[in-house]
């Protein structure tokens, strides 16, 4: 990799601001809108443990390119399926939680959506690894 692509800063701020933004988002929905949440289970704080975990490597990854630190960013990014399997774990069941609280087929709907645009998202991102930004 060369110097020119470690020092464009676009993928290590945007990756921290998504990072940020979802923080801010859902911790704000937590504190300002208690009354619209679902009775939290086990499950949501495992869901929004691994999500965070998730939020966290995708901030991680473009911070140890621009650190120059490949070989770790290389060694996390084979370790990363870990981390969606986490996720869709807990995602699938809370989608059904949802889906039951509300009895509205548009949540699993969505829900399903989402999960496929983020599989598909995340499987391009492998078939493209190799190629530099």
């Amino acid at each position: 990799m060369t110097n020119d692509i470690r020092r464009e800063p676009f993928f290590l701020l945007f990756a921290w601001f998504i990072l940020l933004f979802v923080v801010a988002s859902f911790g704000a929905k937590a504190v300002f809108d208690t009354a619209d949440l679902p009775p939290l289970t086990y499950l949501h704080h495992l869901h929004a443990v691994s999500m965070l975990g998730w939020f966290g490597l995708f901030a991680l990854q473009p911070t140890l390119v621009h650190l120059g630190r490949t070989g770790t960013h290389r060694l996390l990014g084979r370790l990363s399926p870990l981390v969606v399997l986490v996720f869709f774990a807990f995602a699938l069941p809370i989608a059904r939680l949802n889906w039951a609280r509300m009895g509205d087929p548009l949540i699993i709907t969505a829900n399903g959506v989402n999960m496929l645009l983020f599989l598909g998202l995340y499987l391009a991102a492998i078939r493209w690894r190799c190629r530099a930004a």
